[in-house]
């Protein structure tokens, strides 16, 4: 669900929080807020890019690590910890990933 400003979004979550309803995800990187939302103080938190993309690379920093030598796996788990459902999400980044220039280093 996309919104047209920050303020609808805090709104949203705000009724969603009201009507007891806790399994959706937040902000540009998706973070679920039934599994993740004890890792920010206020969910709105999640709303900010860089708040965002400082818990996402903390959690896939985590799922790979628990995931061994298995890369694939790791940052399938940052969407879901279904080992089908995960490899399956790790196959369409590496799609993605494919498609993207090539950064110089």
């Amino acid at each position: 669900m996309m919104f047209d400003s920050q303020e609808e979004a805090v709104r949203q979550i705000a009724k969603w929080e009201q009507a007891g309803i806790r399994n959706y995800d937040i902000g540009p990187l998706q973070i679920n807020r039934h599994w993740h939302g004890h890792r920010v103080e206020e969910l709105s938190d999640l709303l900010d890019v860089q708040a965002s993309l400082d818990l996402a690379a903390y959690l896939l920093a985590e799922t790979i690590q628990l995931s061994g030598d298995d890369r694939e796996l790791g940052i399938g788990r940052y969407r879901s910890w279904k080992e089908a459902d995960a490899r399956a999400y790790a196959r369409r980044i590496q799609d993605i990933r494919i498609q993207l220039p090539e950064q110089s280093q």
